[in-house]
């Protein structure tokens, strides 16, 4: 489903993402830069980059962080 988010966006637009969520992951805390998402979602935390938000969710096996995209898209249209 991301991956199909993704690839409806203009390519200047995609490369912007991946690079973002790039330099996020390799921060020593990504989690810093995550807002958590409320009610229904409550499960799923958001990055912002500019005009879009990544929804993902989070596990953890041992000290392995492992981020799963759920969502791109644009702040009007991502939530829903």
């Amino acid at each position: 489903m991301a991956q199909d988010d993704l690839a409806e966006l203009p390519v200047s637009t995609q490369r912007r993402i991946v690079k973002k969520i790039g330099s996020l992951l390799s921060a020593d805390d990504p989690m810093r830069f995550a807002k958590p998402l409320a009610g229904d979602f409550s499960a799923y935390f958001r990055f912002r980059i500019g005009d879009y938000r990544v929804i993902f969710s989070r596990r953890h096996d041992g000290t392995l962080q492992i981020l799963n995209v759920i969502r791109i898209g644009h702040r009007r249209d991502v939530y829903r």
